[in-house]
């Protein structure tokens, strides 16, 4: 009589399981680095949207402040220069064009453009192709250009105040010019 034995295989099951380990970690690593890039993605549209919506603000202020604008330099900075105190509140009393001029930059300066991009620094310039004017056409004079330079760091160094990464080494490798022009 044939006697029929089986043998039992030991460990391949063990193998298989380690196999699929390995792959479900491989893929846990690769959807946790999707989703890292996509929320530094998603932070660095932010910084740009509110430069974008701070740029229109200055814009419109010297479009209320529009023949002044045009005929003064007095919304033109660089980069670097101090914004002083306006003096006068233009929200609650009249004034003359040059303080509007002065309250709308260290409205926007001080009080807009500092607070909502810590890291930030703006410069306006008219005329930036450097058209030439004459008396009879004054329309590059209504050419403006606002250029915010920001530092674009991470939202949990912005939320830790990290305004030290301006100092870093590193931080010219994260520097970004959103650059805005309009006519007036």
């Amino acid at each position: 009589m044939l006697k029929l034995t089986f043998k039992k295989q030991n460990g391949v099951g063990l193998i298989e399981v380690l196999i699929a380990v390995v792959i479900l970690a491989v893929g846990l690593l690769g959807f946790a680095g999707l989703q890292t890039q996509a929320l530094r993605t998603n932070y660095e549209s932010l910084q740009r949207a509110r430069a974008s919506s701070l740029a229109e603000d200055i814009l419109d202020r010297m479009r209320a402040n529009q023949f002044h604008a045009i005929e003064n330099d007095d919304y033109e900075r660089e980069f670097g220069d101090d914004v002083g105190d306006a003096g006068t509140d233009c929200s609650s009393e009249s004034c003359t064009p040059t303080q509007m001029a002065e309250w709308d930059m260290d409205e926007w300066f001080n009080n807009r453009l500092r607070v909502i991009i810590p890291t930030a620094d703006a410069r306006i310039t008219k005329n930036p192709q450097g058209l030439p004017v004459t008396p009879a056409d004054d329309s590059a004079n209504r050419i403006y250009r606002v250029e915010i330079r920001l530092v674009e760091v991470t939202e949990m160094q912005n939320n830790a105040g990290a305004q030290a990464a301006v100092i870093n080494d590193d931080a010219e490798d994260q520097l970004v010019i959103f650059q805005y022009e309009s006519y007036l």
